[in-house]
């Protein structure tokens, strides 16, 4: 399977932010105790003064007796004021959320397609294993198969598989051997269909011409220069590394020019 280191200019892939704001309002109390005391002490001082006079007949005599007693009492008076104050603190957090959606669409054209391999016209007429590995780069990528087909030749695809190498039991596709379909394509998408002027476009068949000649497959003659694709988004890692592969036939002969298969991560 070659590869090319191309760009794809033929892919348009755009981006859909959606921002969504969210406010939350937190309030937060604070309580503080504040406590004073006063104490006050009073002190009285009393005094008494007392006098005795005596007299004595006989010879005069006199006494006089004073007696000064003074008595102090204290008092202590104690107050104490209690004062609370509450400090409230209102915090606002705003949450902002951005989801991003990619879009890609695919113009009906070949031209810059290819960048995981392509096939020409000379591919095997047997059913052959084709297997590549890439890197992932953002967190969705999508798989995408152009097919172009001369007169009478078709192209025959099956048993898609994507992995990450680190879980490889894994499956990341969703009906990645198209048993899960009936009479018409799930879970995978179809770009162009009507661009194919001439020839068939792509389309589910079932029975001996699939791999192992049961169940079911994908089959395309969209003719030349005209162009139609088959593709389907699966999860990645940036970073990690999965492994891609399908198998793949061209049935028929001639009309090589036209006859090209084009496999892309995008």
């Amino acid at each position: 399977l070659a590869v090319l280191g191309t760009s794809i200019s033929s892919t348009t892939t755009s981006f859909i932010t959606t921002t969504s704001t969210t406010s939350t309002i937190t309030t937060t109390s604070f309580t503080t105790t504040t406590t004073s005391s006063t104490t006050t002490t009073t002190k009285s001082t009393t005094t008494t003064t007392s006098s005795t006079t005596t007299t004595t007949s006989s010879t005069t005599t006199t006494d006089t007796t004073t007696t000064t007693s003074s008595s102090t009492s204290s008092s202590t008076s104690s107050t104490t004021s209690e004062t609370t104050s509450t400090t409230s603190i209102t915090t606002d957090t705003t949450t902002t959320t951005t989801t991003t959606t990619t879009e890609t669409t695919t113009r009906c054209s070949s031209r810059g397609h290819g960048n995981l391999g392509l096939l020409s016209g000379y591919a095997s007429s047997t059913w052959t294993l084709y297997s590549y590995t890439y890197t992932a780069t953002s967190l969705q990528h999508i798989l995408i198969f152009g097919f172009k087909a001369a007169i009478n030749r078709t192209w025959l695809i099956d048993e898609v598989s994507i992995v990450d190498n680190a879980a490889p039991s894994v499956q990341l596709l969703n009906n990645p051997s198209f048993e899960s379909s009936s009479t018409s394509l799930s879970d995978w998408t179809q770009w162009c269909s009507s661009h194919c002027h001439y020839g068939t476009s792509g389309k589910l068949i079932s029975g001996t011409d699939c791999y192992s000649g049961v169940g079911n497959c994908f089959s395309d003659s969209c003719l030349g220069p005209d162009i139609d694709f088959l593709g389907q988004y699966f999860p990645t890692t940036p970073g990690s590394t999965y492994t891609i592969s399908f198998q793949a036939l061209l049935t028929g002969t001639d009309g090589y020019y036209y006859t090209t298969f084009y496999a892309d991560i995008l």
